[in-house]
């Protein structure tokens, strides 16, 4: 019988995504800052980072940047569509947080978010993605590009411990599309038109 401890292989790395040929094709310039920024979002795989997140895990990794640097290239990753911003509640209004955007992720998103706590879930459901790839065609909408769709409700912990759900557009600014009592929308917020509803 041997005790000497036995040497475990390295489990095989799933093949990183070509980062430098994203980002030339997105027409930015491959720096090794954009590339360590694309690396930290892509390493974190479905977790959303807020841009002081991603700062932090690049500090450690020994890349020198600044923090404007860090939300300037985020910027612009998510306007090349390279990655996928969300906006969560927090106590001190709205917080941008971001994710690497895999090449052949599916266009359609479907995302369960909690009112009170602000936890996203994501749906990835190719028939619940096709029915509603229809109503949006019957509705007029272009089949080209991407669509985001939200449920919002109270997720189950906060439901057990009665929470209400403040996080609804409702809640902060009254009427869908007005703005309650001295309260303004947050910048890069639009005014949410009515509803419609629509059918499959």
């Amino acid at each position: 019988m041997n005790d000497q401890p036995q040497a475990h292989k390295a489990l095989p790395q799933p093949p990183r995504p070509a980062f430098l040929a994203q980002l030339r094709a997105a027409n930015l310039r491959p720096s090794a800052v954009r590339v360590c920024v694309l690396q930290t979002l892509a390493d974190a795989g479905e977790e959303w980072q807020r841009g002081e997140e991603v700062f932090r895990r690049m500090l450690l990794r020994g890349t020198s940047v600044s923090l404007t640097t860090v939300y300037r290239i985020l910027k612009e990753f998510e306007q090349s569509g390279l990655i996928m911003r969300e906006w969560v509640r927090s106590r001190g209004g709205a917080l941008a947080v971001f994710r690497y955007k895999m090449p052949d992720a599916e266009p359609c998103g479907v995302r369960m978010r909690c009112g009170g706590c602000g936890a996203v879930a994501e749906v990835h459901d190719r028939d619940l993605r096709e029915v509603l790839m229809r109503v949006a065609l019957s509705r007029g909408l272009p089949s080209a590009g991407a669509f985001d769709v939200q449920i919002h409700g109270p997720c189950s912990t906060c439901r057990s411990q009665g929470a209400t759900p403040q996080g609804s557009y409702e809640s902060q600014f009254g009427e869908p599309g007005g703005h309650g009592a001295g309260m303004l929308p947050l910048a890069g917020f639009h005014s949410r038109p009515r509803t419609q509803r629509l059918s499959a």
